[in-house]
């Protein structure tokens, strides 16, 4: 999102003066890496970590439920990464499920760990993945987290969606979006996973082996389109008819946001 601004004006959007990001920036270029910095969500959680006085959290300090073993994966993960993003991880509420003999969780959300304005995160981990692939896996889904749509919990509130969508609902909503143009939206939803990887990678873990590369990916996207198009042309057809019913118009461009604006 700020790649080819001037240094006034990353410096401006941050609320900062151009001395201010120059120190920010040599204190830990990974702060303002391209990467961390290519959606104006993310900027937006940057200029809140700056708000609230660049606090340096300790990482043993985030809301974890899961075994000890991956508990310490993820806390030397997150001492390894620049200041913001753990302090973000510190707002995440953090589920290992898959090793030991935990088969699952009950708890509730304490909204003290969301930052003011945003909704909450969760983060699942694998806990069933061998203990060298969890850092990047780790830095991967904060990333997303990261870049995630900011969503203020009382805009929230007006959509009103009937109930959650299952992930063949979304992606028909999706596509539906695009008018049926299968390419255009694998590539919307390929581009956040290839966003959490760069985003990794520029905290020190790249992806590994472990994951998909990005052709196949994105070709699995593709193949994901083609699997919902009857849905999505019926949600297309029902569009026109119930536009102006909130609940419909929102499912279909997706909270707060267009679909279409966010592939740009």
């Amino acid at each position: 999102m700020t790649a080819g601004f001037d240094l006034a004006s990353r410096a401006a959007l941050l609320g900062l003066s151009p001395r201010a990001f120059v120190r920010l920036a040599q204190s830990d270029p990974r702060i303002v890496g391209d990467a961390a910095t290519a959606t104006t969500h993310a900027t937006r959680r940057l200029r809140a970590w700056i708000d609230a006085g660049q606090p340096d959290v300790a990482p043993s300090s985030i809301a974890f439920h899961g075994c000890d073993e991956v508990r310490a994966i993820l806390v030397a993960t997150l001492a390894s990464i620049p200041a913001p993003a753990r302090w973000l991880a510190t707002h995440v509420t953090w589920f290992e499920i898959g090793r030991g003999d935990r088969v699952g969780y009950m708890t509730t959300f304490d909204p003290r760990r969301s930052i003011v304005g945003d909704a909450p995160h969760v983060i699942v981990i694998a806990g069933r993945m061998a203990d060298e692939a969890l850092p990047s896996v780790i830095a991967h889904e904060l990333g997303h987290a990261l870049h995630r749509s900011w969503q203020s919990p009382i805009a929230d509130a007006d959509i009103a969606f009937a109930a959650p969508l299952t992930e063949i609902e979304f992606d028909a909503r999706v596509l539906a979006a695009f008018e049926g143009d299968c390419d255009a939206a694998a590539r919307l939803l390929f581009r956040g996973e290839h966003l959490a990887n760069e985003t990794a990678k520029l905290w020190g873990h790249p992806c590994g082996a472990h994951q998909c590369p990005d052709a196949i990916r994105l070709r699995i996207f593709r193949e994901r389109m083609d699997g919902v198009a009857d849905r999505a042309a019926q949600i297309g057809r029902q569009v026109d008819i119930d536009l102006e019913q909130r609940a419909v118009a929102t499912i279909v461009t997706t909270p707060n946001q267009n679909l279409r604006a966010r592939i740009t």
